[in-house]
C-alpha cells in the first residue's frame, strides 16, 4: 500500500500504467476540504484489510485532471490494469466516488471493484444502503 503524493498528470499516468492486477485508488482533493480529510481517514482505517489488492495514492487538485475528467473537488478514482472503473450508482454511471461509505461498505465495494477488474469488466454496481 502506498501513500505517495502525485503532483502531475504524468505521475498519475505512471502509477496507473505500472500497477497490474492491483486496484489503484487515487484520492483527488484539497486537504482543506472536509470531504478530502474524511476520505483520507477512511482509507487509513481500512488500509490493513485491503492492502493485499489495493495501492493508494493522494493527489492534491491538479487542474488538468479535475477539468479533464469532470471531477468534483474531492473524490476517489479507482483503476484496475490501466482502466478507470466506472460505477453504476442508482442507475447513474460515473467514473468516480464522491461521497463516503461506512468502513465495511467501502471494503465490500473495493473487493467488488477488484473482482470486476479481474473479470475484465469496467462497471461496478453500487447499492446504496
Amino acid at each position: 500500500m502506498y501513500y505517495n503524493p502525485l503532483t502531475t498528470i504524468d505521475d498519475i499516468n505512471n502509477v496507473v500504467s505500472s500497477n497490474s492486477n492491483t486496484l489503484v485508488i487515487i484520492r483527488i482533493g484539497d486537504i482543506s476540504d472536509p470531504l478530502t480529510v474524511s476520505f483520507d481517514e477512511l482509507l487509513f482505517r481500512i488500509k490493513n484489510k485491503i492492502s493485499k489488492f489495493v495501492k493508494i495514492y493522494f493527489c492534491e487538485n491538479i487542474p488538468e485532471v479535475v477539468k479533464g475528467l469532470g471531477l468534483s473537488s474531492s473524490c476517489l478514482l479507482i483503476f484496475y490494469n490501466n482502466h478507470l472503473l466506472e460505477f453504476n450508482i442508482e442507475n447513474e454511471i460515473q467514473n468516480y466516488i464522491d461521497f463516503l461509505f461506512e468502513d465495511e461498505e467501502m471494503i465490500e465495494i473495493l473487493e467488488e471493484c477488484y473482482e470486476v477488474g479481474r473479470k475484465g469488466k469496467k462497471i461496478v454496481k453500487i447499492n446504496i444502503k
